[in-house]
């Protein structure tokens, strides 16, 4: 009986095995589908988190051109929620938080930049407000000008000098900066010049005569020949009173150079930059010492501005730089010194050209008193020619320091100039 029974208890061991084994198997089975699902959600709230801050982020810069203060605000919204999430990483939220922290910082700098061009353009609409506002009243001034300018022709035209000349006078100290205004004075006083210059030359008439008696009386006597020359003596003095002092090779080529065109714009350079930068510029030697220096109340330090960017002669850039530390200069042993005003002018020199072959006159058709006019007004020629034309800003009817005059008793000119001057007049340069 127990022998038969035996192999149905083995059956029912081995099905009772077989279940608890399947039993086994399906509950591991489980854990796993359980531990990939919860990644699976993790992974989903992950990137539905991240699509939400991206989200933001495309928002704002749509709105940062329009409005990026709205935009930054939206910024620092999705940064805050950027904080509170867990759904990320920690490595992934550094790199956003790099990149909001980036936005925002670019989002305040066009802020910064549009308050900078609202800026601007305020400054640039009062400065054009001025400037239209400028221009209106300086058409008002011109019209003003113009109508006074006319006054003084009409007074001119009529006889009545004197008022017109007080009135060029009135219009020039009104308009200071008026060219046209300016111009109508120095009318009156060239004008002004004249007649007295009519006037002395009357009363010198009486003079004159005394002084040159001899050659009245010869300008009376006909001229035996087609031209009648000096005698070979006078001749002689003339020639050497006008020979011509030559210059040396370095001199002749620093005046060149004074007189060459340079562009420059110098803004709060140094006093010692600026003349080691024309003497690599130009090739002269220029001279400041320390003792100018100090007497000008100067420095190698002392700061200068100057802005010749369309050009100007190296002579006139070199003195509005000096002028700058009240200092000047001279031509001298070859060189350029640097001094104070002062100390020029104690260097100035007074020298005589004789100008008797170009202004002495002998023409016995005008008579003794025409041909005393004649060669002072030649005189004249040639001392304004001079004026103009050599080194016009050192004469003072133009601010500097030097003078000339025409003695009619000599046939000459006194001039008291510098030696550059001097050197120009007594022999010029090639």
């Amino acid at each position: 009986m127990l022998t038969r029974l035996s192999p149905l208890f083995d059956g029912l061991a081995a099905c009772a095995l077989g279940c608890v084994l399947v039993g086994s198997l399906t509950a591991k089975d489980g854990k796993n589908d359980l531990v990939d699902q919860t990644k699976r959600q993790q992974e989903v709230a992950a990137q539905k988190a991240e699509s939400d801050i991206r989200a933001s982020l495309v928002a704002a810069e749509k709105l940062a051109s329009a409005d990026p203060a709205k935009a930054i605000e939206l910024l620092k919204s999705a940064q805050a929620k950027l904080e509170d999430t867990t759904e990320l990483t920690e490595a992934r939220r550094s790199v956003l938080k790099r990149v909001f922290a980036d936005r925002i910082r670019v989002a305040e700098a066009m802020i910064d930049q549009a308050k900078q061009d609202a800026k601007e353009k305020a400054e640039k609409d009062a400065k054009d407000s001025t400037q239209r506002a400028d221009d209106a009243e300086r058409k008002v001034e011109e019209e003003k000008i113009k109508r006074d300018l006319a006054t003084i022709r009409v007074l001119r035209d009529s006889g009545k000098t004197d008022e017109a000349n007080r009135q060029a006078d009135e219009l020039a100290r009104r308009y200071p900066n008026s060219p046209v205004a300016q111009a109508s004075k120095r009318i009156s006083d060239t004008n002004e010049r004249i007649a007295e210059t009519r006037r002395l030359q009357k009363e010198k008439e009486a003079r004159t005569d005394k002084v040159i008696g001899s050659d009245i009386t010869k300008s009376a006597t006909p001229p035996k020949d087609d031209i009648e020359f000096p005698p070979p003596e006078q001749w002689a003095r003339l020639t050497k009173a006008r020979a011509k002092k030559q210059l040396t090779e370095k001199e002749q080529q620093i005046l060149k150079t004074l007189d060459s065109s340079i562009k420059a714009d110098f803004k709060d350079s140094r006093l010692e930059d600026v003349i080691d930068f024309l003497q690599t510029r130009t090739g002269l030697s220029i001279i400041l010492d320390k003792a100018a220096l100090d007497e000008a109340n100067a420095s190698y330090d002392t700061l200068v501005s100057a802005n010749f960017k369309q050009g100007v002669s190296v002579r006139t850039l070199l003195r509005v730089v000096l002028g700058k530390a009240n200092l000047t200069y001279i031509v001298k042993d070859e060189a350029i010194t640097v001094m104070t005003p002062e100390r020029a002018k104690a260097t100035l020199v007074t020298k005589t050209y004789y100008l008797g072959d170009l202004v002495g006159y002998t023409d016995v058709t005008l008579g003794p008193v025409l041909t005393q006019a004649k060669m002072l007004a030649a005189g004249r020629e040639i001392v304004e020619m001079i004026k103009g034309s050599v080194d016009p800003n050192s004469w003072r009817d133009n601010g500097g320091e030097g003078t000339i005059v025409f003695d009619p008793r000599t046939l000459s000119i006194i001039v008291k100039q510098t030696s550059e001057v001097h050197s120009i007049l007594g022999s010029g340069y090639k």
